[in-house]
């Protein structure tokens, strides 16, 4: 997860930041945001679509320390805020993000943003699921 979101916010913070300022009312979603959003968002039991990440973003398995992937995760949380303050007037519809799938898919930031906090909440039930079966004395 820390990975891809890495990626993301490098570019959406590039593109928000050199976006200007334009007064929008409403955000209409893409149907492609739509879709991904629809698959990658958990369902409401908490089960969720299976979809393969492909390998470049898969973490190395030895090496990695859970502490520091948290604080990196917390990091990627205060960029997302900050990103979230600026786009309050930046063109939702028109600035378009890199999928990390494929390079020729661009999503609207919206979308983009919409799917960020899908595969994060993802990610977050899977840590849950993970650490219900460490038993509390080895937390």
């Amino acid at each position: 997860m820390n990975i891809a979101h890495d990626e993301y916010i490098r570019c959406m913070l590039s593109r928000v930041t050199l976006a200007p300022d334009v007064k929008l009312e409403s955000y209409r979603s893409g149907w492609l945001g739509d879709w991904l959003y629809n698959r990658i968002m958990p369902r409401s039991d908490g089960s969720v679509f299976k979809i393969p990440s492909p390998r470049r973003l898969h973490a190395r398995k030895e090496g990695l320390d859970g502490h520091d992937e948290l604080q990196r995760f917390l990091q990627q949380c205060d960029a997302l805020d900050d990103i979230l303050h600026h786009v309050s007037t930046k063109d939702l519809q028109g600035i378009r993000i890199p999928f990390t799938i494929s390079r020729f898919v661009r999503l609207q930031l919206g979308d983009m943003l919409r799917y960020l906090v899908a595969h994060s909440e993802r990610h977050l039930l899977q840590a849950h699921r993970i650490m219900k079966q460490i038993p509390a004395e080895a937390v």
